[in-house]
């Protein structure tokens, strides 16, 4: 059995709706057995039982996917016949609330479930992960807080495990399989989205339309399959972007980018390292992608883009057009009398076209 605690309400009967069928019981044989008539034919052989006590039985029959609930067993008389409900659950989930609408039993298929499922209060309805169906159910308490009787939630039929609600304009609830992870998450605006990184099971997530959606309205997460805990989108078309760091919106003095070709190379200074943004200028707005590390090892790279021609880079800067090459040695020396620095070019005539390399940064004698 698992607690739910939440305010009380007013109850209200229940209301007999196309779902539902009545059936008749009766106990017998010292209360050891009991018979289930529906349309005349006693059914009570094929029902799975569960007594959840106070005399109240919870029945389910799998061939019509049908549960019934018994109250009152301990006292009612012996061999005459009772009134109940039968209740179909073409999903085969049923939640009965007991003790004034303080604590819920669960059911999946006939199966008490109430110790392996999760249930999230959403506003004044409960939401339920079952994990015997991996799928997410809401009971809509605020419409039909019936107390003591079986009430079939309506399957969300979501898109994948995760759920996702605001529950304020910059606050929201986030789950995974029915666990709480929005304490793991860094979240930054992507557009009208909101891009999330789960710092302890590392991977992105986006809830689309964040800007506009409905407080207490359900939705999935789209879950964004790539490699690295980093990402870019272009913002708009004068090649603003955003660089996205573990989640966090990387932005701030030292961050330089420049345009190299149709790509962009970043250099982010508390990583001490340079990205590209590969073919950012032909890239649709508010769409992520993978960032390339250029190498590390220095705080300047160059690429050869044809023979006799370089680019250089120096933390984001470009810097090609501000140093005097020379060859020497199969060596391209790059001066900068600005700073009195010799960027070198290593083996300059062997390495391939448009592939960055690390420039070795001397100082002029």
């Amino acid at each position: 059995m698992a607690l739910f605690k939440k305010k009380l309400k007013k109850k209200q009967e229940p209301e007999q709706d196309v779902d539902t069928i009545p059936v008749q019981w009766k106990v017998f044989n010292n209360r050891e057995s009991f018979s289930l008539i529906l349309n005349g034919k006693d059914i009570a052989e094929r029902m799975k039982v569960d007594d959840i006590g106070e005399g109240r039985i919870v029945l389910f029959d799998s061939e019509i996917s049908m549960y019934c609930l018994l109250k009152d067993v301990n006292s009612v008389p012996e061999n005459e016949l009772q009134d109940a409900i039968g209740y179909f659950a073409e999903d085969g989930v049923v939640c009965i609330s007991i003790d004034g609408l303080k604590t819920y039993y669960c059911y999946y298929e006939g199966e008490n479930v109430s110790k392996n499922s999760s249930t999230i209060w959403v506003g004044d309805d409960l939401c339920l992960w079952i994990p015997e169906d991996e799928e997410y159910y809401l009971l809509r308490y605020s419409e039909n807080p019936v107390d003591n009787e079986l009430l079939i939630p309506e399957l969300l039929d979501l898109s994948n495990e995760t759920l996702w609600f605001k529950v304020e304009e910059e606050r929201y609830h986030f789950y995974i399989k029915g666990k709480s992870v929005a304490p793991n998450m860094n979240s930054a605006y992507n557009g009208e989205d909101l891009l999330l990184y789960d710092k302890e099971n590392p991977c992105w997530y986006v809830f689309p339309d964040w800007e506009n959606a409905s407080l207490y309205t359900l939705s999935s997460a789209d879950i964004y399959d790539v490699e690295g805990d980093k990402l870019w989108a272009r913002i708009n078309d004068e090649g603003t972007y955003r660089f996205y760091d573990k989640g966090i919106y990387i932005e701030g003095e030292g961050v330089k980018a420049s345009y190299c070709f149709d790509d962009v190379i970043v250099y982010i200074p508390d990583l001490e390292a340079h990205y590209l943004l590969i073919d950012f200028k032909n890239t649709e707005l508010f769409v992520l992608y993978i960032p390339k590390l250029l190498p590390t090892n220095t705080h300047a790279v160059w690429m050869k883009p044809e023979a006799n021609k370089f680019k250089l880079y120096v933390e984001g800067e470009d810097m090609t057009t501000d140093v005097e090459p020379k060859l020497m040695d199969g060596n391209l020396l790059l001066l900068h009398e600005a700073s009195n620095k010799i960027y070198a070019c290593m083996d300059y005539n062997n390495q391939p076209f448009d592939e960055f390399q690390p420039a070795v940064i001397m100082d002029a004698k």
